[in-house]
């Protein structure tokens, strides 16, 4: 019996999600929510644990935009034109009669004879890889509950440590009810696949952009994203993609963690991803799979 009930309510949290969610984030934030409780009206004065969380994420975000900023400039101004990219370093190997495999303590590989400031800081993007990738989609299917899921499309397109980033949520519910959640960003990114600091691939970003949310109105705001993968072979990898945004005064998480598995050029991929507004708790959390596919 108590499961059964248990099992009711969790199915009746999820009617009317989605209009709940626009709502959640369309109340103002106060610094005094007022509430009815029983027919008793009373105050939120501080913000609780999780409130406190979220805002400490979302400065620790921009914090982290200020040094990626910093060495994005750098790496723009010292690296952009001099790095070699694949080919280059493949034809630099081939003249020098080695292959560029092996690491050596320095850094550079021992087989190579070349001058390592040929090298410069450049990592090196293997096709099919997803990190640092030239072209990159994903689609994910999300579940949420029986009547409520999400089609979910990725994709990021870019060179050496620049890149553009896009991804469209579409949620659709019981009673034809529809929202989406857009968010477009300029990235700066540093990664590679093979670097002399490990085996592997992996990417760090930083990006700053826009998050929409439009279903009955559409609500809008700017936003940070800090997107992390490391595959430790060609087969596996991880994936955090965090991302706030700011909008009717309060702060919006919106977290993606995901693993996958695959070969050159397509991984398929299992995560999950839940959203948190600020004084209004968790929302839209649900596990996923997709597929991505990389160049």
């Amino acid at each position: 019996m108590a499961l059964l009930l248990s099992c009711s309510l969790l199915s009746s949290t999820f009617a009317g999600t989605l209009s709940n969610f626009e709502d959640a984030v369309a109340k103002p934030s106060k610094d005094k929510d007022r509430s009815h409780d029983s027919g008793r009206l009373y105050y939120h004065d501080d913000y609780d644990d999780s409130d406190s969380l979220s805002d400490s994420c979302l400065t620790l975000g921009f914090e982290t935009l200020l040094v990626s900023s910093f060495y994005g400039v750098k790496w723009l101004v010292y690296d952009w034109w001099a790095a070699p990219d694949e080919e280059e370093l493949a034809a630099l190997a081939a003249t020098e009669g080695s292959v560029l495999v092996v690491e050596a303590e320095d850094g550079f590989p021992e087989e190579s004879s070349a001058d390592p400031d040929d090298f410069g800081t450049a990592f090196v993007h293997r096709l099919g890889t997803p990190a640092m990738s030239y072209l990159r989609a994903d689609y994910r299917w999300q579940y949420l509950d029986h009547d409520l899921d999400a089609n979910d499309f990725l994709l990021e397109a870019g060179y050496k440590y620049f890149a553009v980033y896009g991804r469209v949520t579409q949620y659709e519910g019981a009673a034809d009810e529809h929202l989406d959640i857009e968010q477009y960003y300029g990235m700066v990114r540093f990664g590679g696949s093979d670097a002399f600091y490990f085996p592997g691939s992996f990417q760090v970003g930083a990006g700053l952009g826009g998050y929409v949310i439009e279903g009955d109105r559409e609500q809008s705001g700017g936003a940070f994203t800090l997107p992390i993968m490391f595959y430790p072979n060609d087969w596996f990898g991880m994936e955090f993609r965090p991302a706030w945004t700011y909008i009717n005064e309060k702060s919006i998480s919106d977290y993606d963690l995901s693993l996958s598995l695959g070969r050159e050029f397509t991984h398929l991929r299992l995560g999950y991803r839940w959203l948190w507004v600020q004084h209004e708790g968790h929302w839209l959390n649900g596990p996923y799979a997709g597929i991505s596919v990389s160049f």
